[in-house]
């Protein structure tokens, strides 16, 4: 059953917002809003105190004194705390997928009876694209990347305040269920609250709203009083597995082995990632698979919705007293820009979530301006009555009126990763996207830098760059991104402009070193007619570089045909391809991972890769070696210094030589961080 807001609230305390009493309202709409007040007033009352005189004569100053008197005494109990704050993280659920939002599926359909009688904000933007750093941003309203340095192991350091503190302080009772073991006790996110239960599944992949249900059930009468409630569900998370009947709502006839058990897996098994030809010869994904993937998420939508409806019955939600959020981390993409799953690209598909707010001050209706989920820490301590605290990145929403005119506002959302300083930016209309590490998604790129600009109204998939056409309009935002995130202050216009072609490269290193193609056993191969062949006699082999400039951009490229079996080639600053080698930063962003390439299409066509690297050692290596058995052939491999402008501030993790046993901390800087709560 959805719960209506309570006609025992005037209409003019929901005219106004959050509260009678808005300055924002009152300092922007004095001249309409006084018209309105009366004119609501009058509704609302629907009566008139009739006291006459004995001529029988009405007394009208007196039944408006009355009347303004009964009314203001309401208004001011409806701008009082919330007894109850209950707020529904559903992970992974992106906007665009519910029907409310305009989707055609009907995947939604009390989440969109819930929408109709909400503050509906149509253009949300999470934080960031995982759960960790968007959840930190939201209970702290700070930015993820503001909360973290240099691998800090907590997320939430103690030294912050979190929203459930916010509340514990208020009196309180804070309890949170979560089912996303990412959000475990130990790194922050346990902060202010009294009660904090992580569900672990039993035999499933993942705990369900079902078992959060079961388990509230069973608890909720201690919620009675003041509370807040935090829930963070999984279910539309991947893999996506909806129990029947909600697996065939959606489903199309599918008989394909590539899509089972919820996800998307490649022929050794892994998840398929990315649809890019560099990363497509390990797995035949097709248009019919994607659209049964699809299928499966929208079922665990459908799923969710209507155990939401079950949750806020067990909880005896009461929107006359109580205020709900219904929200999401991040998104989710489905190769609409090459990729699947979350955490990859800055796109609406990853960043653009649903926020609903629900509570008998707040007039309900759809907002169309920006908001960001940091938004909402400081709407709840405003709510409380809080002082909120001048370094917070986010808004309140407080005041914000639905049928306004959109107010000049920017959000931004960043890149998950420390070390890749890329992020959105949304507002007036446009999404601007700059990323100062391309090579990190898009290893094939020689420009090291992106920039793009969309306009969000005519493009809502983001298909039509126009940073090209539109440079002051780009110039804007880029100020705007650089003054509001110092990590990326160093991207100005001029330095991140430009394109492959301008990118010089050096000679071939593998040449130049005189290095041969050499077994395990550092004997040279003898090459075949096409170059060197691995088999059964030969299933690994390796080729040297002397590496003059460690730690800068270099283009790995190798061309290679495969007949049967399976291929697999590694850079690495070891000859042998061992299973733990100390690997070369060649996977901008991930100093633990070195490049790597594999193909099982054994179709015998030759094929080219090429990537830009890092190698941290004066010697490289590449291993090329048979990952099943067959027939591989390597044609030609180069290894070529790539010119490419590197900001001074970009982050450059030390050579192997150099580096420490523990994390790269200098006393100074450890002792500092144990000082802000960082590390313990």
């Amino acid at each position: 059953m959805l719960h209506k807001v309570s006609s025992a609230n005037p209409p003019y305390a929901n005219m106004l917002g959050f509260g009678c009493w808005n300055p924002t309202y009152w300092g922007q709409n004095i001249a309409r809003g006084a018209t309105q007040v009366l004119s609501d007033w009058a509704a609302a009352v629907k009566m008139r105190v009739d006291l006459r005189t004995r001529s029988g004569r009405p007394v009208r100053l007196l039944s408006f004194v009355l009347a303004v008197a009964a009314l203001m005494g309401a208004c001011r109990a409806s701008a009082g705390p919330p007894q109850r704050v209950i707020w529904v993280v559903i992970d992974s659920l992106r906007a665009d997928h519910l029907h409310y939002m305009g989707y055609e599926k009907e995947t939604s359909p009390w989440l969109d009876a819930f929408a109709r009688e909400s503050a509906d904000f149509r253009l949300a933007i999470a934080p960031s694209h995982v759960t960790r750093r968007s959840a930190a941003g939201y209970m702290t309203g700070k930015y993820g990347h503001d909360l973290l340095d240099v691998d800090p192991p907590r997320h939430i350091p103690n030294a912050e305040r979190t929203v459930a503190e916010l509340f514990q302080e208020a009196g309180y009772r804070t309890v949170a269920w979560v089912t996303n073991p990412k959000l475990a006790p130990g790194i922050g996110f346990e902060q202010g609250f009294d009660e904090y239960h992580v569900l672990q599944p039993h035999a499933a992949p993942k705990s369900s709203i079902d078992e959060i249900n079961d388990r509230v059930r069973s608890t909720h009468a201690s919620y009675d009083g003041k509370a807040f409630i935090y829930i963070h569900t999984m279910d539309v998370h991947l893999p996506y597995r909806p129990p029947s009947p909600y697996d065939r709502m959606f489903a199309p006839p599918y008989t394909r082995p590539v899509v089972r058990q919820g996800a998307a897996y490649e022929r050794g098994g892994g998840y398929i990632l990315s649809n890019f030809p560099y990363f497509s010869t390990t797995h035949d994904l097709q248009s019919e698979d994607v659209a049964y993937l699809v299928s499966q998420y929208d079922g665990a939508i459908r799923y969710t919705d209507a155990r939401l409806s079950e949750l806020f019955d067990v909880l005896e939600y009461d929107p006359a007293r109580d205020l709900a959020i219904i929200t999401s981390d991040h998104g989710e993409q489905f190769f609409e820009h090459g990729f699947w799953t979350h955490g990859k690209l800055m796109f609406p598909e990853e960043i653009h979530v649903p926020l609903l707010v629900q509570y008998a001050a707040l007039k309900p209706g759809p907002r169309t301006q920006p908001a960001s989920l940091l938004d909402l820490y400081p709407t709840l301590a405003e709510l409380l009555g809080t002082p909120v605290p001048l370094d917070l990145a986010g808004s309140s929403l407080v005041g914000r009126l639905p049928d306004e005119a959109p107010i000049a506002r920017y959000v931004v959302s960043e890149h998950q990763h420390r070390l890749i300083p890329a992020a959105v930016v949304v507002g007036d209309g446009f999404l601007y996207r700059l990323n100062g590490n391309a090579h990190h998604r898009y290893p094939w790129r020689l420009w090291p830098f992106i920039e793009e600009l969309y306009n969000l109204d005519a493009d809502r998939g983001c298909r039509n760059n126009l940073a090209g056409g539109m440079s002051e309009a780009a110039d804007r935002f880029n100020a705007f991104l650089r003054a509001r995130r110092p990590r990326l202050a160093a991207y100005t216009p001029d330095l991140i402009r430009g394109a492959d072609d301008d990118v010089k490269l050096g000679p071939d290193l593998f040449e130049a070193s005189d290095g041969p193609w050499r077994t395990t056993e550092q004997e040279p191969v003898k090459l075949g007619a096409g170059g060197l062949i691995l088999q059964t006699s030969l299933t690994q082999a390796h080729r040297r570089a002397l590496v003059d400039e460690p730690g800068h951009a270099h283009l790995i490229e190798v061309q290679f045909q495969l007949a049967s079996g399976a291929v697999f080639f590694r850079l690495q600053n070891t000859p042998v391809a061992a299973p733990t080698p100390v690997v070369l930063d060649a996977l901008p962003g991930h100093p633990a991972v070195s490049w790597h390439y594999g193909s099982s299409t054994a179709d015998n066509t030759p094929r080219n890769v090429c990537a830009v690297v890092y190698p941290r050692s004066t010697e490289t290596y590449l291993v090329a070696s048979l990952a099943a058995p067959g027939r591989a052939t390597v044609l030609s491999a180069r290894l070529r210094r790539a010119y490419v402008p590197e900001p001074a501030t970009a982050y450059k993790l030390p050579p192997p030589e150099k580096r420490s046993a523990g994390p790269y901390r200098t006393p100074e800087e450890r002792a500092r961080l144990e000082g802000l709560g960082y590390i313990e």
